[in-house]
């Protein structure tokens, strides 16, 4: 089996390989829509937000974890591209009876090759983001972290109804208010960008009109990105609560009509 790649060949794989990269990041980096909770941004003062780091064994496992995966993305990929230069190969000279050295300008070979190409540079790319999140639990608390607790000033009715909305806006199907107890539940669907699974929200009064929430996430056992070792449990719970924080904090505006 012979491979000859021309110039044109690679110009045409990179081309689209490239083009679907940019698609599917775009994709993976969209953000929810701001809270459209109409009101006056001093309504709501943020006093506070602390997360709690993970500690130093969860987090070297977690590290560890992530470069085990990508060493085995890498090698599957290269044995997926050269079973699959194999394969065509042996079906354009025993079926077609072409015996011309192998190229890849075929249509059918070419989206096959963008395709791998395309899902191994993502997998580098979240892993080596996370890698350089920080060298140590404290640095990494950011993106990834145990818990949070964000301290507030509002009035109660106003905070209840500001979490109600940044839970809509994070696409909840359903959620649970008991207002007696502070407490709002919801079950967040499935996103590209996000895993499924159930949101709490906590309020603990402190002082007059001061406020602790206590925000916790527990993913869905059946989402998706949950079967994949790049996509931990940990990490999907840390960027489900940094999506209600980055709402909650964003300044309110007004509702406008789409047409």
């Amino acid at each position: 089996m012979f491979i000859h790649w021309t110039l044109t060949d690679i110009a045409s794989l990179a081309t689209v390989t490239v083009a679907l990269i940019s698609v599917i990041y775009t994709i993976l980096k969209g953000r929810d829509t701001k809270t459209v909770l109409a009101g006056d941004a001093s309504s709501l003062k943020i006093l506070k937000i602390k997360r709690c780091p993970l500690d130093e064994k969860k987090w070297h496992e977690m590290k560890q974890g992530k470069k085990l995966f990508l060493f085995r993305e890498i090698g599957l990929t290269v044995i997926a591209i050269v079973i699959l230069i194999g394969m065509a190969s042996l079906l354009e000279e025993t079926i077609m009876g072409n015996y011309e050295p192998f190229t890849i300008s075929s249509g059918r070979v070419i989206a096959i090759f963008a395709i791998l190409l395309t899902y191994l540079f993502l997998a580098i790319h979240m892993v080596y983001s996370f890698l350089i999140t920080g060298r140590s639990p404290e640095d990494a608390r950011f993106f990834v972290f145990q818990e949070a607790d964000v301290l507030v000033e509002a009035e109660y009715s106003y905070l209840l109804n500001r979490c109600r909305e940044v839970l809509i806006v994070m696409h909840a199907k359903h959620i649970d208010i008991d207002a007696k107890e502070h407490c709002l539940e919801a079950y967040l669907s499935q996103r590209v960008n996000a895993v499924a699974g159930r949101m709490k929200v906590q309020i603990e009064p402190k002082e007059d009109n001061i406020y602790l929430l206590k925000v916790n996430f527990c993913a869905s056992s059946t989402a998706l990105f949950l079967l994949l070792p790049l996509f931990p449990k940990e990490e999907a719970k840390s960027r489900a609560i940094n999506r209600f924080i980055r709402q909650l904090v964003g300044k309110p505006e007004m509702i406008q009509d789409k047409k």
